[in-house]
């Protein structure tokens, strides 16, 4: 049987034989043989025993392993290439890695007969998107264990008016345009619950996609980019509420009892929470103060994300949700989330992500969708519009309404309109769901490499963190009034710097004429949660905040040894943030500016041979 160009084929073994089926452009990932009878039969060896060679003539890809291999490197080199070339456009990983993945697919290179048949012989698909699908549920595991649920407490009320704008009003803007282009859908994108969840996803702004491109762009610590994790962790909260509905919605299309059977598998998962943050908490409890967790418990807890993601796929309920549920449950911080996070964090990223991109290339087909036609696409690409110019209008004005500069709010509509990994999954778990077909699908990851490449340097453009920092005055020690408080800035990284900074401090000698405001901010590199705090220690106690800031006690100790018999001549205000390194710099300014300080001192970071 014949192929035309742009078709998909997939491939079942049984034994030593192979059926291969051509597919016009729209279908599933998967498909299902029933019998025999229609398929042509195409017989060879499934494995090599012993490996080949190009001195033999063979092709030494047709091993499994070698296909992994091969598409592992191709994609890295590829996607770090084009990083390397669209550097002086700022354009986010996210971006090339995508491209890498969509030229390896029939799009570019996998168009020809010559490069599918060396690269990706019949058994490579098989592989290469079971590897990806654990990519993306690893990388959403790490994901869950770095957000951190207690900044939906801190949240003010601007963040959630602001959320509830940004969510609600692309939400109904896109349904409306939904309704008046129903009848041009097909049957299966113009069910309820197919327009529902499109509609959902470009309303919701998801935490994991936010906090990635942010902290390539360094505003993790910026206002800004506070804002926008506090909204979108709220928008998260919502979203996943709405998301199980329409799924519920989705699975009533076959029938009531599928409906039944999927809210009872929601509400056992959501027993099974308690137990198992329970357990996490003894892992903890088992851990010696200052030391990693067990080497035992890191494994085990990884291969429960793999569990979770098995029983949450054989109940229904998507097979990357239970890996995300789960790492939600991790505390977060030290000991357990900062240990799980170091130790899994590279090679997820590193080695199964690419296999990820690879598998979403091989399925991207822009050909697919000329075949398709404009017709077909133009509903699909209706909602999308529509939903992409909702979102950012609507969570502009919502900013600026609650008092936001236009300015930030511009950012913040930006920023939060962007699109990434959580969306990918979403795009196949609706290629699976038969929500979308192939054409659908190109056209959806063909619309998030144009926003987030285009939206991505506007912001790093538009936005600058260190400009509320510039001031037109001077502030010394030469400008600091006779008998006003001397303000000293005191940045302070562990105990290991404490017996040289209370000498240091001791040396200035104040007196009751010439008194000091000492602010002190202990700095903590951010490693488990993936949102940065900073804290005022004198509005929070010290008990609260053990887990992330584990020198915490020892500083404020010695720092109040330092200040007994000087209470007159000393005034103590003891600061902490847990951020990541190359922003810690905006934290500090920060303090700077709210201190009034006029020397601030930083301690020297020196990697000593020997």
């Amino acid at each position: 049987m014949g192929f035309k160009g742009g078709t998909k084929f997939r491939t079942s073994h049984r034994g030593t034989a192979a059926y291969q089926l051509g597919f016009k452009g729209g279908t599933k990932f998967r498909t299902s043989h029933r019998g025999t009878a229609a398929y042509q039969l195409v017989c060879f060896r499934s494995q090599i025993s012993n490996p080949v060679g190009l001195v033999y003539r063979e092709n030494p890809i047709m091993l499994s392993f070698n296909v992994i291999l091969f598409a592992l490197i191709l994609n890295i080199l590829l996607s770090r290439t084009i990083q390397l070339l669209l550097k002086p456009l700022r354009q986010p990983r996210l971006v090339c890695q995508l491209i890498g993945g969509v030229m390896m697919g029939p799009s570019l290179l996998a168009r020809h007969k010559s490069f599918t048949s060396l690269v990706f012989p019949f058994t490579s698909d098989f592989v290469l998107e079971n590897l990806g699908r654990m990519g993306l549920t690893l990388f959403l595991f790490v994901i869950g264990v770095k957000m951190d649920l207690g900044l939906l407490k801190r949240s003010g009320k601007k963040h959630l008016y602001i959320a509830l704008a940004s969510v609600f009003g692309p939400l109904l803007i896109v349904s409306i345009v939904a309704v008046l282009t129903r009848e041009s859908m097909d049957e299966e994108l113009a069910r309820v619950s197919s327009i529902g969840e499109i509609a959902l996803s470009l309303s919701v702004t998801t935490f994991p996609v936010h906090y990635t491109i942010l902290e390539e762009l360094n505003l993790l610590c910026s206002e800004v980019g506070n804002m926008a994790l506090s909204i979108a962790l709220i928008s998260d909260a919502i979203g996943i509420n709405f998301m199980v509905v329409f799924e519920a919605m989705k699975q009533g299309d076959g029938s009531a009892q599928s409906i039944i059977w999927y809210s009872i598998s929601c509400v056992v998962m959501a027993a099974f929470t308690p137990v198992i943050r329970r357990a996490m908490v003894w892992i903890i409890e088992q851990t010696q103060e200052g030391e990693a967790v067990d080497q035992f418990y890191v494994i085990a807890i990884l291969l429960g994300s793999f569990v979770a993601a098995f029983v949450t796929d054989m109940f229904g309920l998507g097979i990357a949700n239970g890996s995300f549920w789960l790492g939600l449950m991790m505390p977060d911080g030290r000991p357990l989330g900062s240990t799980l996070v170091q130790k899994s964090e590279t090679i997820i990223t590193e080695v199964f992500m690419p296999c990820s991109f690879v598998f979403m290339g091989l399925y991207t087909d822009f050909y697919a969708m000329k075949e398709a036609g404009w017709s077909a696409l133009r509903p699909l690409f209706s909602l999308v519009i529509s939903g992409y110019l909702s979102k950012f209008f609507c969570t502009m004005l919502a900013a600026k309404v609650v008092g936001v500069s236009w300015r930030d709010s511009l950012a913040i509509s930006l920023i939060l309109s962007l699109r990434g990994y959580v969306e990918l999954v979403l795009y196949v778990h609706w290629v699976d769901r038969n929500v979308i077909g192939l054409p659908g699908y190109s056209l959806m990851i063909l619309g998030t490499i144009v926003v987030v490449g285009i939206l991505t340097p506007l912001i790093s453009i538009l936005y600058d963190p260190s400009k509320p920092y510039m001031l037109k005055q001077r502030r010394t020690i030469q400008h600091t009034a006779q008998g006003d408080r001397l303000r000293i800035l005191v940045c302070i990284r562990g105990k290991t710097n404490l017996p040289s900074l209370v000498n240091l401090l001791q040396l200035f000698h104040p007196t009751v004429q010439n008194p000091f405001s000492l602010h002190a901010f202990y700095l903590v590199e951010l490693i488990g949660p993936a949102n940065p705090v900073f804290v005022e220690h004198q509005n929070q106690e010290l008990e609260d905040l053990s887990g992330r800031f584990p020198d915490l006690e020892i500083i404020h100790h010695a720092l109040k040894q330092y200040q007994e018999g000087r209470e007159e001549c000393v005034e103590l205000h003891l600061f902490s943030a847990a951020t990541v390194k190359p922003t810690m710099y905006q934290d500090v300014c920060k303090l700077a500016l709210i201190s009034k300080a006029v020397f601030i001192i930083l301690p020297l970071e020196k990697k000593l041979d020997g």
